[in-house]
Parts: structure tokens; sequence; C-alpha cells
């Protein structure tokens, strides 16, 4: 199982991931959307690694996130880019590059900054 350092470099390249495809002029927003889902999912996966929890799944991050009170406050925007991420990966949704950029990229900034906290 990966630990939190482990989990802090994913988050670390798969954030730059999202700055190689340059939100501003990328024809590949679909991956955007996910890299950023799955830069959240890092953030919050090292956090629990921490504390010795190790989903497997998402199911058992929400619940192992429900367990931290501290972790309340960034669950809404986690649970929407997750819920952005299955539109584009299963929905094949055209995404608005306004609402890639502005958005999506301030909820991700808003789980780092949260995590980076505690």
């Amino acid at each position: 199982m990966p630990g939190e350092k482990a989990h802090s470099r994913q988050a670390v390249h798969n954030r730059e991931f999202v700055g190689f495809l340059d939100v501003d002029s990328t024809n590949y927003l679909d991956w955007v959307v996910t890299a950023i889902f799955y830069t959240s999912v890092h953030h919050l996966e090292g956090f629990l690694a921490r504390h010795g929890f190790h989903p497997q799944n998402h199911a058992d991050r929400n619940n192992a996130m429900a367990r931290f009170a501290s972790l309340k406050p960034v669950f809404r925007d986690y649970s929407d880019l997750h819920w952005q991420s299955e539109q584009s990966r299963y929905q094949c949704v055209d995404f608005d590059r306004n609402l890639v950029k502005t958005e999506l990229m301030a909820k991700l900034a808003s789980i780092e900054a949260q995590i980076q906290k505690l």
C-alpha cells in the first residue's frame, strides 16, 4: 500500500500533467478533468494514509473521509470533482474551458490548501 509520501508524489505528478495539458489551449479537457480529480484523490489518500487508512475504492475512501471532521470542508469539492470525472470518462461530456479553468481548478486548489493545513 502506498504511504503518504508516495501519494504526495503522485499528486504532484498529476498536477504537473494538468499544467502540461494547458487548460487554455488543450483539446483534451476530458483528460484535464480526470487528472484534476485524481490529483485530489492522491492528496486525500495521503492524508488518510498518514492516519492508517488505505481505501481500496471510491466508496471506501468516502467512508474513511467521513471519519474525519477535518475533511468535511473538502468533501463537497471532492465529490463534485469525482462526478465531473465520471461525466468525462463515462458520459463523454464536452467540457466548457472556462468551467474547467475557473471552477474545477479552484476546487482542486481549495482541496490542496485544506489538506496542506492538516
